[in-house]
């Protein structure tokens, strides 16, 4: 039982480690390895339950901020998305007697349809998909170009479930020499596989890297005031969120950029609540000589959105994009 909980509580630590604030993202290539070690060899019911702990913990150290905008629904949230780690365990438990390259290959599979359900069913939550956590391995990413996060993801749960079962042969007893070289003979060919695989992307993602063309450029100014959640919605202190914004796009005074970009809902506020601030950076747009894109929260007819629009350099609304999908 005490390997269970710590190889669940663990798996979960060094999931959330791998993410922002931390970003430490090689940590994600083993990070599952002991959540299947802790389930390996529990039935259906036990295999879901450690795992949707496990989802649990994640979620809330990765979306835990969702509290600033509802306690409940913040709850509600994450113990909706740690479902997909639960079934993500049973699926675990049901591979475990299929042949070794079977399951290699069948375990991030599943992984990835639940990610891909996760993002789009409900209208979607796409975020902290295993992918997201290499953002900063640039060789590796690349191949989004043509699988999306989703093939990121299969390529880092791979190599988790190579480790796993890595490990699983080492471990076997001297006394159960047969099976322990017929195991270690599978596993050097799936080691090899593997390898070939990483080969592969790595090897496009370098070459994409090497041969990017570079077209032309453009001066963007990037504002981004850094304001805790917490603070950023307390009515209060609106004028102080948009003034601190403001002054920090004043700061482009002497590079003058071609454009100047604001962080999504920048705008403490909804647009038609607010005029005065909007007023304001209209102004601030005017005075610039430069289009500033900001985000800012829409009510159209009790509908709310969440926007982007575009001020031009002479003070109006040139443009507006809603959101559609997380």
């Amino acid at each position: 039982m005490l390997r269970t909980i710590s190889g669940t509580f663990l798996s979960a630590v060094l999931l959330i480690i791998a993410y922002p604030q931390i970003e430490w993202w090689p940590l994600a290539w083993a990070a599952f390895v002991p959540l299947f070690l802790a389930i390996d060899g529990k039935c259906y019911k036990s295999a879901f339950g450690w795992a949707y702990l496990c989802g649990f913990i994640f979620f809330a150290g990765t979306l835990g901020w969702f509290v600033y905008v509802t306690y409940p629904g913040a709850f509600l949230l994450i113990a909706y998305l740690s479902l997909y780690f639960a079934l993500f365990g049973a699926a675990f438990k049901w591979a475990r007697p299929l042949p070794l390259l079977s399951r290699l290959f069948i375990v991030p599979s599943v992984w990835v349809v639940l990610e891909f359900c996760r993002a789009h069913l409900f209208t979607g939550f796409g975020w902290v998909l295993l992918g997201h956590s290499q953002y900063k391995n640039l060789f590796l990413i690349q191949i989004a170009d043509l699988t999306g996060v989703y093939g990121v993801s299969f390529v880092v749960m791979l190599v988790n479930v190579l480790i796993f079962e890595s490990f699983k042969i080492c471990s076997l007893p001297c006394t159960v020499s047969g099976a322990g070289r017929a195991g270690e003979g599978g596993i050097i060919k799936a080691q090899i596989l593997v390898g070939l695989i990483l080969c592969l992307v790595l090897g496009y993602g370098a070459w994409r890297v090497v041969t990017f063309s570079h077209g032309p450029t453009v001066n963007v100014g990037v504002v981004q005031p850094n304001i805790p959640q917490a603070l950023k919605w307390d009515e209060r202190l609106q004028p102080w969120v948009a003034q601190k914004t403001l002054i920090l796009t004043r700061g482009f005074n002497n590079i003058r950029p071609d454009l100047i970009v604001w962080p999504e809902t920048s705008l403490p506020g909804v647009t038609s609540e607010v005029p005065e601030l909007v007023g304001q950076i209209k102004a601030a747009a005017r005075n610039m000589r430069a289009p500033i894109l900001m985000g800012a929260i829409t009510d159209e007819h009790n509908k709310y959105y969440n926007s982007a629009y575009l001020i031009s350099i002479d003070g109006k609304f040139a443009g507006r994009y809603d959101k559609i999908h997380l």
